[in-house]
């Protein structure tokens, strides 16, 4: 059963996943328009709902083998550290 609104999903869960999935790409595409006050907002209040979310977490659930993939989510990953999100 889904959390109701305002309850933290448990780190670790699908929905959980797919929320940080769509969550971290609007945090991303924001702080790549320049807008790098707005994103770190917007992650603080991700991870104030969600204090476990790090770098580690994207590194482990984004894997593929292409290198091209690699780079972009490292890259990815540079700019939340950027942001302040945890290693």
């Amino acid at each position: 059963m889904p959390p109701s609104a305002g309850e933290p999903v448990p780190v670790g869960t699908k929905t959980c996943r797919l929320i940080f999935l769509f969550t971290y790409g609007v945090v991303l595409a924001v702080a790549e328009q320049g807008r790098s006050a707005k994103a770190a907002g917007l992650l603080a209040e991700t991870l104030a709902r969600h204090p476990k979310f790090n770098q580690a977490w994207i590194r482990d659930y984004w894997v593929a083998p292409d290198p091209r993939f690699i780079a972009g989510r490292d890259r990815l990953i540079a700019v939340a550290a950027g942001l302040g999100l945890a290693p």
